[in-house]
């Protein structure tokens, strides 16, 4: 699959990104759906990014950021992922695609997962060190990558693909 930039999402999008964002919910509603969408507006500490597939147009999967530091919202070293979707019938080269475009859209030096028992191995081949679980986490792992300055740094995909290897290491 080709496909265009992560774009960052905007109301105009609600109808399209919904249908995705509710087929990852707990509870698929559309209000759950919506709730999460509008928690991302006017939040200055978090961001969603929209990924289509330039062939079909259709939203192939979001990837939501949180910036761990209020106080570095113009220059962030740290930021978390705190929603990844794929949208239903895609494989997991839509999330690794995801992942891995973030610096292009949110020069970062350091990304933050959280994981369940079933999402923590494709964070690690992505090379991010998973820990965890703790006592009471209910084996929810802690994910972390640090980018190097050449990939926290870049604008461009395909230097971010270039760079991949060094991420793993």
């Amino acid at each position: 699959m080709r496909s265009k930039p992560l774009v960052p999402y905007h109301p105009s999008m609600r109808a399209e990104v919904l249908p995705v964002v509710a087929s990852h919910l707990r509870e698929p509603t559309p209000q759950g759906a919506l709730a999460l969408l509008d928690s991302y507006l006017g939040n200055l500490r978090r961001r969603l990014f929209v990924l289509f597939d330039d062939q079909s147009g259709a939203v192939a999967g979001i990837v939501g950021l949180t910036v761990a530091c209020p106080l570095a919202v113009t220059d962030p070293a740290r930021v978390e992922i705190s929603d990844l979707t794929v949208a239903p019938g895609r494989g997991s080269e839509i999330g690794q695609l995801l992942v891995s475009s973030l610096p292009t859209v949110f020069p970062c030096r350091e990304i933050l997962a959280e994981a369940d028992e079933g999402s923590v191995d494709f964070f690690r081949r992505l090379g991010f060190v998973c820990d965890g679980p703790g006592e009471g986490e209910a084996h929810r792992y802690r994910c972390y990558i640090r980018l190097p300055e050449a990939v926290a740094a870049s604008a461009t995909q395909p230097e971010i693909e270039a760079a991949r290897g060094v991420w793993r290491s």
